[in-house]
């Protein structure tokens, strides 16, 4: 293993997040099948299960019930396949804003060619 990824996960939490997600959320006041439907608002977010326990994980080591004896928690670390494209580049800022943006939060992100994958949730508010 490269030195290089052996020195950023020594004394951590890792988290892999193999399949990394766009999640759209679209609120509808009532979904018309067969018809067009326009949406009342939409968010983006961060998807997939890797990332969802990494954001958990996060939370949990700012409680004070994750401290160990010593007053130290392991700092949890992503690796993941983050693709390409403007989606991609959502998922890194999201995911770059929810850590604070330190050093080497994205040491252990690999960009691949191919599309971010984008989950889409139709919410029908009515």
């Amino acid at each position: 293993m490269p030195s290089r990824v052996m020195a950023a996960v020594a004394g951590v939490s890792l988290y892999l997040g193999l399949n990394p997600a766009l999640q759209r959320r679209v609120d509808l006041d009532g979904l018309k099948v067969g018809s067009v439907n326009r949406a009342r608002s939409s968010a983006s977010g961060i998807g997939g299960k890797g990332q969802g326990s990494y954001v958990a994980a996060l939370q949990l080591a700012t409680a004070p019930e994750a401290f160990a004896a010593d007053g130290a928690a392991p700092p949890p670390r992503l690796c993941q396949f983050l693709g390409a494209g403007s989606e991609g580049d959502l998922l890194a800022g999201l995911l770059w804003a929810r850590t604070g943006g330190g050093a080497g939060v994205d040491d252990l992100w690999v960009r691949v060619a191919s599309p971010c994958r984008i989950c889409t949730t139709l919410v029908d508010v009515a």
